[in-house]
């Protein structure tokens, strides 16, 4: 095992005691040095088993008393990652392990309010290899797509659940590289991943579950909410091939130098569009913030 991960590893070797109050500080300062030093080691082995180590202790300190109230801040890294809601119904915790071959492995624990009581649901990735098909329908946590959340938004209405829009990285391997738009629903079945709300245009003649984007793995993609209005609008590269003869192959997808819109309306479904006068923040903008209201429900 990589020496770098020695004393970490050892400090929590055993099952954590029940404890009045946890110390949830000496925790997360001793777990971080694992954490960060997880795509550092210099096997393969040393990184899974880093990994699942930190996945196991995770879970075990998110059960403890008092722990959906702590911040968990020292853990957050270019590794590892933690979002919330405002509503703050919920946290997900998120990270990756990347192996010498290039490929991300994905882990995550969704950590929520179920009436009275706290649940914690490990997350673990099942979509390595990227299934035909997988925007077309909903997921269970055991079938995660994994991925790096990095940005989140909710959408409310009257009279259906509240839906959390997922903004994530999947590092997927050396030659791709991928963003995802996935949304998280809590329903009388237990949490879900993905809605029927995403529409590639006009021309689109059904709604996907999520947006997944490919390219080039050496390549930036731009993904994330407009600050313009807080409307919940996703602004995103439009991908086009290097040069014509590998159209279709996404490994040679990138940038155009253009952008496209998922733009929220007031049903509460995204549909891309073409990006005019756009807004990144450096300027008033156009685009108004759109609300779920009762009259435009199905």
């Amino acid at each position: 095992m990589n020496k770098k991960l020695l004393i970490p590893l050892l400090f929590f070797a055993a099952p954590l005691a029940a404890q009045d109050e946890f110390d949830f500080f000496a925790f997360e300062n001793n777990i971080k040095e694992t954490a960060q030093a997880i795509n550092a080691a210099e096997t393969d082995s040393a990184r899974k088993a880093s990994s699942e180590f930190l996945f196991a202790q995770l879970q075990q300190v998110l059960q403890q008393p008092g722990s959906f109230n702590y911040n968990f801040d020292t853990l957050r890294s270019r590794t590892v990652s933690i979002i919330t809601p405002p509503d703050r119904k919920f946290h997900i915790y998120t990270f990756n392990t990347v192996l010498l071959n290039g490929d991300f492995i994905h882990y995550g624990i969704l950590h929520y309010k179920d009436k009275k009581e706290f649940e914690v649901i490990p997350l673990k990735d099942t979509m390595r290899a990227l299934p035909k098909g997988v925007q077309n329908g909903p997921l269970f946590p055991d079938e995660w797509y994994g991925a790096l959340y990095y940005q989140i938004h909710e959408i409310k209405h009257w009279c259906r659940p509240t839906k959390y829009i997922l903004l994530g990285f999947d590092g997927a391997n050396i030659t791709i590289n991928r963003k995802v738009i996935d949304v998280l629903t809590f329903t009388k079945e237990g949490p879900i991943f993905g809605s029927e709300i995403f529409r590639e245009g006009d021309f689109d003649p059904d709604y996907e579950f999520r947006v997944v984007m490919e390219a080039n793995g050496e390549v930036f993609q731009t993904l994330r909410f407009l600050e313009t209005g807080k409307t919940g609008n996703i602004i995103l590269d439009r991908l086009q091939p290097s040069y014509p003869e590998v159209a279709g192959d996404v490994r040679y997808n990138i940038p155009s130098g253009e952008y496209d819109i998922y733009k929220l309306n007031r049903k509460g479904r995204y549909k891309k569009v073409e990006a005019k006068n756009y807004d990144f923040g450096q300027g008033d903008g156009k685009i108004k913030p759109v609300f779920a209201r009762p009259e435009d429900a199905e």
